[in-house]
């Protein structure tokens, strides 16, 4: 690894920290936001959504625990929910569960590999 790397990794574990203009916490948050807030907008039933690894993690973590998602919340999440190369996640969002309008029904499942 390199030091920027180790550097901007860190952005995700520290309050308002940054490596020179790269993506902390807050912007990768705010984006898993808004993302959430498009696919909750569009009338389609089924979307296909490819991303990476981290963004994935991310988003889910933000769909998990809503608004109050934190560094502290991430530095759990990410410590302990990991990824693998294709793995295929479903999410379902319930526009009339107002409790908890989004569901993970599959984790990273990657059995099409074979």
């Amino acid at each position: 690894m390199n030091d920027v790397y180790d550097q901007w990794v860190q952005t995700f574990l520290v309050e308002n920290s940054r490596v020179s203009d790269g993506e902390n916490f807050q912007d990768i948050s705010l984006r898993a936001e808004k993302a959430l807030s498009f696919l909750e907008d569009i009338p389609e039933q089924h979307i296909l959504v490819v991303t990476h690894g981290y963004f994935s993690r991310i988003l889910i973590a933000r769909m998990i625990f809503g608004k109050d998602f934190s560094v502290k919340e991430w530095g759990h999440f990410e410590w302990g929910v990991r990824t693998t190369n294709t793995g295929l996640s479903v999410l379902k969002f319930d526009p009339n569960d107002k409790r908890r309008p989004w569901w993970l029904l599959v984790w990273n499942d990657h059995a099409h590999l074979g």
